[in-house]
């Protein structure tokens, strides 16, 4: 998933305005993989390929949240 999301960045034009920072699971494993945007703090979760591609675009590009694919961190 890492390699897709940096391919999307890539593509988009978005590496020199973003920061990728892997981490373990976030004390999220169970919804993985996952992805944190900040500033806004929003939790994407169970990833795949179309999603984070859907995430780029509507997030990062378009700056509206894709709310079906956002997650509720668990305690």
């Amino acid at each position: 998933m890492l390699q897709d999301l940096q391919t999307a960045l890539k593509q988009n034009g978005l590496l020199k305005k973003t920061r990728v920072t892997l981490a373990r699971c976030l004390g999220q494993c169970g919804n993985g993989p996952n992805m944190v945007v900040y500033p806004e703090g929003i939790w994407y979760g169970d990833l795949e390929k179309k999603s984070i591609q859907r995430i780029v675009q509507e997030h990062l590009i378009e700056g509206t949240p894709v709310h079906d694919l956002i997650q509720i961190p668990v305690d």
